[in-house]
């Protein structure tokens, strides 16, 4: 009996596009990015010599395509998107991604640099700078990444037939 709950909790888990596993696999499948991004970064940097800047831009656009596969493959998968179609609308919410997390965490950092209440606190620039940049990223990557990703990038929206048929009405 046991092991048939455990069987079904797996596959729920595995298996079931509800909110809640298919945001759980998607989570995973972020923190498998993020390691590659990091791990390649850093061996760039490191190990190759290249400078800081481009061992992070290959780094993430590492992780990306990392975050892309994983998610086509394990998160998101009850649909026929074609890989490619999928890879087209991925580097659309990604630029929007990199955009919205660029403008939040810098009008966070002046929000919370501006905010008389919190020098009390002795929270230095780099504190707010690491405050923006975390709240920014969540909020980017749940209310941003996560809906895209499950509601338009991984589905097979048929746009080019939609498009076809509305110019022949």
């Amino acid at each position: 009996m046991h092991n048939i709950k455990n069987k079904k909790a797996v596959n729920w888990l595995l298996k079931s596009n509800k909110f809640l596993p298919t945001f759980l696999r998607w989570m995973l499948s972020g923190q498998i990015a993020s390691l590659v991004d990091l791990a390649m970064g850093v061996a760039l940097f490191s190990l190759v010599g290249l400078d800081s800047s481009v061992a992070t831009a290959i780094g993430a656009f590492m992780g990306g395509v990392v975050n892309c596969v994983v998610n086509y493959f394990f998160t998101f998968t009850d649909d026929n998107s074609k890989l490619r179609s999928v890879a087209f609308k991925y580097a659309a919410v990604w630029v929007g991604s990199l955009l919205l997390n660029t403008f939040g965490t810098t009008w966070l950092f002046g929000l919370l640099g501006s905010m008389s209440v919190l020098d009390g606190f002795g929270i230095t620039r780099d504190g707010f700078y690491a405050i923006a940049r975390v709240v920014a990223s969540i909020l980017v990557s749940w209310f941003w990444n996560f809906p895209l990703q499950r509601y338009f990038v991984y589905r097979d929206l048929e746009i080019k037939e939609r498009i076809h048929n509305h110019r022949n009405k």
